[in-house]
């Protein structure tokens, strides 16, 4: 059964063609504004025919040779172009933060754009670091300049040790690392300066220790109460001289060293001298030494060249210098 109509000036059969505004065409084709065209081998926009693999119809827009597919309504090249919302953007230099909105920033906070050169992200908040300071993820106010762990202060108000705050009008910080807060500090140790002292890095009780020289010695029920160096002394019945602790009835202080009295100081040792002479910090005995410059060299036939000692027949000083002196035998030799 075959139907005929008319398709402008020509007639078709309806049944197996369509009529595209006066023009016709065969079954299975559709109409794309005048022009008839089969769906399996091309696509309409509006008027406009085209190949769905090299161009996108958006919203009635065609796009150009490349552009395939569609933002809002523009077509794009995902070659050149990136897609956030219905706003394109170019890749190489911005980011999409909000895929819904469509919000585009060099660089993103969350669903926040931010400039990466002037800003910073701070966990979800774009901050001004000349202006803020971030706490691993949390802003401070301006005046909040360091960090307590994550949380910002403000160094003039109190202070952090660790990861807590003290007030440094009345404590101390003796740990940062631990976080132990105390009173004052001995090393590490936190410790109360009107029941306790401090020795090096030690705390101890003064009612029954004494800290010589940074060790702790026991003084509980003694009269060893006096430090010598790292020794305990009687006060009323030792004396100290710098490492030495003796009796000050017979010996005296020389030059840290214990002297005995009625003698002389040489150093560290003590002289008589009517029988003995000092030599710089040595003691000798003239009648078999002889001193040279403050150093002590053997008597015979010898002479001081400058703080040396020398025998005369096998040297000569000149300018405080030894030379040895040549034998006649030598010379002779020499001249020949």
């Amino acid at each position: 059964m075959y139907e005929f109509d008319c398709c402008g000036t020509k007639s078709y059969d309806s049944t197996s063609h369509i009529c595209c505004d006066e023009i016709s065409g065969i079954s299975g084709e559709r109409c794309c504004g005048k022009q008839p065209y089969h769906p399996k081998e091309k696509e309409c926009c509006v008027s406009e025919m085209y190949d769905p693999n090299t161009k996108a119809c958006c919203n009635g827009t065609l796009g150009t040779s490349g552009q395939i597919k569609c933002c809002g309504n523009s077509p794009y090249d995902p070659l050149d172009l990136q897609c956030c919302g219905s706003e394109l953007f170019d890749s190489s230099t911005h980011k999409c933060c909000e895929e819904n909105s469509g919000v585009i920033g060099k660089g993103c906070c969350g669903k926040l754009p931010y400039d990466i050169s002037a800003e910073e992200c701070c966990g979800l908040e774009v901050i001004d670091p000349l202006q803020q300071t971030c706490c691993d993820g949390n802003a401070g106010e301006q005046e909040q300049t360091e960090c307590c762990g994550n949380i910002p202060y403000d160094p003039k108000i109190r202070g952090c040790c660790g990861i807590k705050f003290f007030d440094p009008q009345l404590q101390s910080c003796c740990d940062d690392i631990s976080g132990i807060i105390g009173e004052s500090c001995c090393g590490q140790q936190p410790y109360d300066p009107t029941e306790m002292k401090c020795c090096v890095s030690k705390v101890y009780n003064p009612k029954t220790k004494i800290c010589c020289n940074g060790k702790i010695l026991d003084s509980e029920s003694s009269n060893m109460t006096q430090c010598c160096d790292d020794l305990l002394s009687n006060p009323e019945t030792e004396a100290c001289c710098g490492s030495e602790v003796f009796n000050p009835k017979i010996y005296k202080c020389c030059d840290g060293g214990a002297g005995i009295i009625g003698k002389n100081c040489c150093g560290k040792s003590s002289y008589d001298p009517s029988k003995e002479n000092c030599c710089g910090s040595n003691v000798y005995d003239p009648t078999n030494h002889v001193c040279c410059a403050g150093i002590v060299g053997k008597l015979g036939e010898m002479k001081c060249c400058g703080k040396a000692s020398y025998d005369p027949d096998h040297k000569t000083c000149c300018n405080n210098q030894l030379k040895e002196i040549e034998s006649k035998l030598e010379v002779s030799v020499s001249v020949e």
